[in-house]
């Protein structure tokens, strides 16, 4: 990972995520969350901006 990567997380609201998110950041990466409760065509439209 580093800068101008994208990375996609699939979590919860956990401190874990918290800083996974904020260490890319870091790195310079793209990170777009993704979570378990998200429908189908809502995970479609956040997976294309990748």
């Amino acid at each position: 990972m580093g800068r101008g990567a994208t990375v996609t997380l699939l979590t919860g609201n956990t401190a874990e995520a918290l800083s996974a998110r904020y260490a890319e950041g870091l790195a310079g990466a793209r990170v777009v969350n993704v979570y378990d409760w998200m429908s189908a065509p809502v995970l479609a439209k956040a997976s294309a901006r990748t």
